[in-house]
């Protein structure tokens, strides 16, 4: 799996690949969580799932993405759509709400309703791991996995594992784990040792201390690596067939 190479990542334009429906297809959308972990997300899949599959924007809640989501009725349907939102509030679509939670719930639901009705075959939601900044996260987890278990599908999750995958082993906010044997194959780290994973606002996952949530991060990010692996692995769960082969 090529976990450390370098990759530029472009949300917005169609691929050629994209209209051929016979590769396996996963269309992420999300903030700035998924935009950071972003180049190695896009190295987790199977080489034969579609590479058009990024919408993300720092920033953003789940209803500044329903007009692309809209766009979908033009277009064969992805496979799998990953819904990653942390709760942003502050964007024209949801900053009057005076419960932004609510809104949330209720945008994922009618999000969630479009999709299946396109076709999608299995979607994942996430909201991101644990931070102290974050005062709703509980509240917001609560009300994703209240509108999942509404559809009683096995076809729709919540992707744990991306948030674990960043976390305390009893689920809290934690700025360093032990490194990974991956990590210290690609030299990132050495066995034992413990690594970065959050930066320092407590919420993103770049270590470099000058980093802006816009850009790229300049040096490897343990975090971001861990929770886009995360996520790719709960699109696994819902469709197997976007996995890669062992060793590639």
């Amino acid at each position: 799996m090529l976990l450390f190479a370098a990759g530029t990542v472009q949300g917005g334009e169609a691929s050629a690949a994209a209209a051929t429906h016979q590769r396996q297809s996963v269309l992420v959308f999300g903030d700035s969580l998924s935009w950071q972990s972003s180049s190695y997300l896009r190295r987790d899949f199977n080489p034969t799932t579609t590479h058009d599959y990024l919408r993300l924007y720092p920033g953003t809640a789940l209803c500044d993405w329903f007009p692309e989501i809209d766009k979908l009725s033009t277009r064969n349907p992805p496979d799998v759509v990953v819904l990653q939102f942390f709760g942003n509030h502050s964007t024209k679509c949801i900053a009057t709400s005076p419960d932004f939670v609510a809104q949330y719930g209720r945008d994922l639901r009618t999000a969630i309703a479009q999709l299946l009705a396109l076709g999608v075959k299995g979607i994942v939601v996430d909201a991101g791991p644990t931070t102290p900044i974050a005062t709703w996260r509980s509240s917001l987890i609560a009300t994703y996995r209240h509108v999942i278990a509404s559809f009683h599908s096995k076809d729709i999750i919540y992707a744990g594992s991306a948030d674990f995958a960043v976390e305390s082993p009893t689920g809290g906010f934690v700025t360093a784990l032990q490194c990974l044997p991956v990590e210290v194959k690609y030299h990132k780290c050495f066995a034992g040792s413990m690594i970065t994973v959050r930066a320092t606002d407590k919420v993103h996952f770049c270590p470099a201390t000058q980093m802006s949530k816009m850009g790229q991060c300049p040096v490897y990010a343990s975090g971001a690596y861990r929770f886009a692996h995360g996520l790719a692995g709960a699109v696994w769960t819902v469709d197997p067939a976007t996995r890669p082969a062992p060793g590639t």
